[in-house]
């Protein structure tokens, strides 16, 4: 009836009558075989397939149709395109597509393994900016949705093993359940680890020197903002052996924008990672930020450690221990009298988280000590907790030109 005939008309226009639907869209553009036109033509048609209206339809679609349609049309037509910003669209449009499905077949679990990421492996070096950046932010996604694939594929192993053990219910048929659900599960354990390699290797792209000498910092920085959604494909012992010795090298980068990012990251990672990972190589790098020459970086290692000393950890106690709070004051409270106002406030803010965490007492006992010698007067704990007010106490800093003077002698002697 009329309902019938108004699914074919929303076929039509999705493209579901009539071939793939983001094959179809930027074909129009890719005919005319200019980069141009193909900007112009392909890209806009391409952010149609993300907008929050073709969602509901789209999805509704996805359910019908196999994953490697939707997404393989885009690498195979677009992705080579001589337009970057066509490139960069099919990526977010293939990226946005496959997070659409909702249920597949077994046999479509291999769709990322053996079509999307092999098509995808030569696009972290792409000569264009543009491009390498936009993977950077699209890869966690696809890796998620990857996971989502293989977990979903896995389950549905399950249940089909369960069906049939309790059609034949004998004991030979217990003895090959359970076999077959052992073969399952270590493939499964298999297929999860040839999906962390993948997505390690694509991490290894960014980050590494052979990566760096690619140029180009804004591609590694959005890489690091959303590397943090990772944490459920790798794991904590997998998070802490293979992923964070990568992320910790951005500290020896030369570019202080992806220095800073790094530490915007790590108090979330630090969360993911637990209190062990925090103290063992997390906190060493927020000490080493903390003398970094920008004055940037420092400012945000200082907000990463007031981050860091308002987390509870799963058990309800801080994040950030005591003892360790007691060693990074050591650098950080002097930065109150540092000539950046960026750096005093990131550091005022440091000292009220610490007085939170901690608590009047050992905020007089242990804290409020050391910033005496900081201080004009005596403060109270209720001034700690309040950044702005404790500013107003802090002893007038040295000029940028004294205070290079003055590194510039210790660093002599």
């Amino acid at each position: 009836g009329e309902r019938a005939r108004s699914q074919k008309r929303r076929e039509r226009t999705l493209g579901g009558g009539g071939g793939d639907v983001v094959w179809a869209i930027p074909r129009h553009g890719a005919a005319g075989g200019a980069a141009v036109r193909c900007a112009e033509g392909s890209a806009p048609a391409l952010v149609q397939v993300q907008r929050p209206g073709h969602a509901q339809p789209m999805r509704g679609y996805m359910r019908r149709r196999h994953p490697a349609a939707a997404g393989g049309s885009v690498l195979l037509a677009v992705l080579s395109d001589a337009s970057a910003l066509v490139r960069a669209h099919a990526l977010r449009s293939l990226t946005a597509t496959l997070a659409l499905v909702e249920s597949f077949t077994p046999s479509d679990s291999k769709v990322f393994p053996e079509y999307i990421f092999p098509s995808l492996s030569l696009v972290s070096r792409d000569a264009e900016e543009l491009v390498r950046v936009t993977y950077a932010r699209c890869v966690v996604s696809l890796a998620r949705t990857a996971l989502r694939f293989l977990t979903r594929a896995q389950y549905l192993d399950q249940l089909q093993l369960q069906q049939e053990q309790q059609l034949l219910g004998t004991s030979q048929a217990d003895a090959e359940a359970a076999a077959d659900a052992a073969r399952s599960g270590a493939r499964y354990e298999e297929d999860l680890s040839s999906l962390r390699a993948e997505v390690r290797q694509v991490i290894q792209e960014y980050l590494t020197p052979a990566g760096q000498a690619r140029g180009g910092v804004l591609a590694r920085c959005a890489l690091v903002g959303e590397v943090g959604g990772l944490g459920e494909l790798f794991g904590r012992k997998q998070w802490s052996e293979g992923v964070l010795p990568l992320l910790i090298t951005c500290l020896n980068h030369r570019d202080p924008e992806l220095r800073a990012r790094f530490l915007a990251a790590l108090a979330g990672l630090a969360l993911r990672l637990g209190q062990l990972s925090l103290q063992a190589f997390l906190l060493p790098c927020i000490e080493q930020a903390l003398l970094d020459n920008a004055e940037a970086v420092v400012a945000r290692a200082l907000g990463c450690l007031a981050s860091l000393c308002r987390i509870k950890s799963q058990d309800g106690s801080a994040l950030l221990p005591k003892h360790a709070m007691l060693q990074v004051a050591e650098l950080a409270f002097p930065l109150l009298c540092h000539p950046a106002t960026c750096v005093r406030a990131g550091a005022s803010q440091f000292v009220a988280g610490v007085a939170e965490a901690v608590g009047a007492a050992d905020s007089a006992a242990l804290f409020l000590p050391m910033l005496w010698p900081l201080l004009r007067c005596t403060v109270s704990i209720r001034s700690l907790l309040a950044p702005a007010e404790l500013m107003r106490y802090v002893r007038l800093p040295p000029s940028r030109v004294a205070l290079d003077k003055a590194v510039r002698t210790y660093s002599s002697n």
